[in-house]
Order: C-alpha cells, then structure tokens, then sequence
C-alpha cells in the first residue's frame, strides 16, 4: 500500500528547501513526487525545481538523481482538462539495499502557497 508524507508545507518562502534525508525502506520500488498546482502564480516562467537524489551506501555517495521543473499559469491535459498537480513517478533501484537513502530539495523562485508530497510504493 503506497504511503505519503508531506514533505514541505504550503506557504514556502522563495529559495532553496531542503527535506532531512531518509532511509528507504527496503520494500520500496518506487516513488512519486508531486507539487500542487493550484496557488501557482498565472506565470509561463519556471516557478521551481524538485530534485530527489538516492544513495545505495548510507549517504557516502549519491550516484542517482531526478529533477523536474514546473512553470505558473493553467496546465491542461490533451482533453482541455486542468492538470491539479506537477510530478513524477520514479522506479528506484537497489530493493533490499539497507543502505538505501533519499533526499529531496525544492527550489522556489518566488514565494509560492504550494506544497510537496511524496509517496512510496511497495
């Protein structure tokens, strides 16, 4: 069963955010993070930058890295539906690794009311 936890909480400043590192738990294959839409200011510009980085050795090294980046303004699927939220599902190496460790930071270039989720999956 996924599992969720909020990461950072609406309301952030401008600048960099930074979530405490985490152990993996081992049953985890993959993850989804995810920035609500809704409070993003009516923009085109880049608003901010999630970036998740994994270390396989207890934090030594942290060889993988994901990032995405998400813009103001309404967003809409192929249908013209509005899209809530901006995110991205990851599948994570390394199942079974106890040293398995995520970070993730978020990089807001204004002050923005949105927060960051992410979800693990077994």
């Amino acid at each position: 069963m996924p599992t969720t936890i909020e990461l950072l909480p609406r309301g952030m400043r401008a600048g960099l955010h930074r979530d405490a590192e985490r152990a993996v738990p081992l049953a985890v294959t993959g993850l989804r993070l995810e920035v609500d839409r809704d409070a993003l200011p009516d923009t085109p510009v880049e608003l901010l930058r999630c970036e998740i980085a994994l270390s396989l050795d207890g934090g030594l090294t942290w060889p993988f890295g994901w990032h995405f980046a998400a813009a103001g303004g309404v967003a809409r699927d192929k249908q013209g539906n509005i899209i809530a939220t901006s995110a991205m599902r990851i599948r994570l190496p390394g199942v079974g690794n106890t040293q398995r460790r995520i970070r993730v930071s978020l990089d807001a270039r204004q002050a923005i009311d949105t927060g960051l989720r992410l979800t693990v999956y077994p």
